[in-house]
């Protein structure tokens, strides 16, 4: 835990470290078919031109840098509220914003059509979640702002629940 934080917790998401094998390996099949048609000659009887056989790796490149943010949940709390982030992506709710908390009680795949970074809607308002697979999801209900709700994945749901519930105004 860093200085200042009452609460931190880290979720490794495999889908993310799958998802960037992909989009790395797709990088490295199309460069290395690029170097063999420029080499060796056109590849098959219409090949593909040599301009769109390098525009396929750095297309893929560029999803898989993307892809990186999403290898790892990050939960972590401090006096001022709680933050759920994928790399450079982070969503914060200070203390004072939130008016309840609760166990989300579904899977998130099926309430949120997936893991990442979800949006929905819910009586009440718009819902962002920050979920991975195998944990639970807890949902907050926010006083203002542009959601009213949001959710993110802990290993650690009645812990972080009491935690929330005592630092909460």
């Amino acid at each position: 835990m860093r200085a200042g934080e009452i609460y931190h917790e880290e979720i490794g998401f495999i889908w993310g470290w799958i998802a960037n094998i992909l989009f790395f390996g797709m990088t490295v099949l199309f460069l290395v078919l690029y170097f063999v048609q420029i080499t060796s000659g056109p590849i098959g009887e219409n090949p593909a031109p040599d301009w769109l056989l390098l525009l396929y790796p750095l297309f893929f490149l560029i999803i898989g840098i993307f892809m990186v943010n999403f290898i790892k949940l990050t939960i972590s709390a401090d006096a001022s509220g709680i933050t759920a982030a994928y790399g450079r992506f982070r969503y914060f709710v200070a203390w004072d914003n939130i008016e309840s908390v609760e166990l989300d009680p579904g899977p998130a795949i099926l309430h949120y059509g997936g893991w990442g970074i979800r949006f929905a809607w819910r009586s009440g308002g718009s819902v962002i979640v920050y979920n991975t697979a195998n944990a639970a999801l807890l949902l907050m209900k926010l006083k203002r702002g542009k959601r009213a709700y949001f959710g993110f994945s802990t290993r650690h749901p009645e812990e972080v629940k009491a935690l929330i519930n005592s630092w909460k105004k």
